[in-house]
Parts: C-alpha cells; sequence; structure tokens
C-alpha cells in the first residue's frame, strides 16, 4: 500500500500521465506541430501522424486537450475543434524526458 501512495505521489509531482487519464496540456513556449521528415523526434516539436494534415504551430500559453493514448507514445489531441493524431507525446508515461519546461500539465479530467 506504501509503494502505491509513493507511486501516486511521485507521479502527480513529476506531472505524468497515464492512459487512463485525459488531459489538458499548456504549452510553455511556441511549439511547431509538423510532419516528421528527419526520422527522429525533435525536443519541442510535435510530430503529426496524418500525411494530410496540415502543419501550425502552437502559441505560448495555448492548451489543448490529449483524448487518447495509442502505441508507443503516441497520442489524439483536440484543438478547439480539430484532432491530430501526433507520433510522439512527451507527457505521457513512458518518456525519459517530458518535457515539463516546453508541455505543462495542466488538470486532468475526472
Amino acid at each position: 500500500m506504501n509503494a502505491i501512495a509513493l507511486w501516486i505521489v511521485l507521479a502527480i509531482s513529476q506531472r505524468q500521465v497515464s492512459p487512463q487519464s485525459p488531459v489538458t496540456i499548456e504549452v510553455q513556449r511556441d511549439v511547431k506541430v509538423r510532419h516528421n521528415s528527419e526520422g527522429r523526434e525533435v525536443r519541442g516539436t510535435l510530430s503529426l501522424n496524418d500525411r494530410n494534415a496540415k502543419p501550425f504551430r502552437l502559441k505560448k500559453g495555448q492548451r489543448f486537450q490529449m483524448i487518447r493514448i495509442g502505441q508507443e507514445g503516441s497520442c489524439r489531441i483536440k484543438i478547439e475543434k480539430k484532432q491530430y493524431d501526433l507520433t510522439s507525446c512527451p507527457w505521457v508515461d513512458g518518456f525519459s524526458d517530458h518535457q515539463g519546461d516546453i508541455f505543462r500539465v495542466v488538470e486532468r479530467e475526472r
């Protein structure tokens, strides 16, 4: 029981997100959301997982919701009324660098 309580405290303090926790994320600086042409993830950039989606930029302070976690760290986000699939979502559990200086978990849905 103590181990579970400790894990919960650590997860909340590190602002990690588990698969069952839809959340609102706020960007702490401008973030490019684009197609990944480099073959690797770039810190502070989100990569679209849909070739038909148009690249865009999230402005500092802008918020979006993660509505689903996919396989291997991917997720689906919702910005205003549009949804986007991303190849990598660093605020999700399993990433060694949650990029907390760039992506801040604001609110967990209940």
